[in-house]
């Protein structure tokens, strides 16, 4: 991952392992959308678009903390052209009280760590997650500042991407998805 080196626009899409998960298969080379989505297609293929066209280019911005994209192994895949568009976010000193919030409020340690790394960066204006634990609790957290906590699909529709918009980043020649382009819609 690289470093996030400055504060962004307030457009960054923090994406914990559920969403990280989704994006490595949708892109791991084995799976293409069939004629027919069903709810799980669709997911992947929103899951593609986001990594595809959440992009400085278009003013966002994906991050995460330093260990997950590597825990779930995106360089193991192929995919490590995906994790250099990954920015690094760590701990600041507002994390630990932040974790133990959503702690509180019934959310699992580690996906109270996100939460709380997220909500720690006043640049970071969405949550990615499929964990419906997060998405039906975090938001009762009292935070300081305007967080949203979605899914992968919903962060598929606040890119805004346009009927047949190319994305700014495409796979390398040697990655298997080279010359395709079906997360173009």
């Amino acid at each position: 991952m690289v470093a996030l080196m400055s504060e962004t626009n307030g457009r960054s899409l923090y994406l914990d392992n559920s969403a990280i998960i989704d994006i490595s298969q949708a892109l791991d080379g084995e799976w293409t959308p069939p004629a027919r989505l069903e709810p799980p297609d669709r997911r992947l293929l929103a899951a593609a678009r986001v990594a595809f066209f959440a992009h400085s280019e278009r003013g966002w911005s994906l991050c995460s903390s330093g260990s997950v994209a590597r825990g779930e192994g995106l360089r193991g895949l192929g995919l490590a052209w995906l994790d250099t568009q990954i920015r690094e976010l760590e701990e600041t000193l507002r994390t630990d009280a932040l974790g133990v919030a959503f702690i509180d409020a019934g959310i699992d340690p580690a996906d109270a760590q996100h939460c709380a790394i997220a909500a720690s960066h006043p640049h970071v204006r969405y949550l990615v997650t499929n964990d419906k634990k997060i998405l039906a609790r975090a938001p009762s957290v009292p935070l300081d500042r305007d967080l949203n906590f979605i899914d992968i699909e919903q962060a598929e529709a606040v890119l805004c991407i346009a009927p047949g918009e190319s994305p700014p980043i495409a796979p390398s020649s040697s990655n298997p998805l080279s010359g395709q382009s079906w997360w173009v819609r």
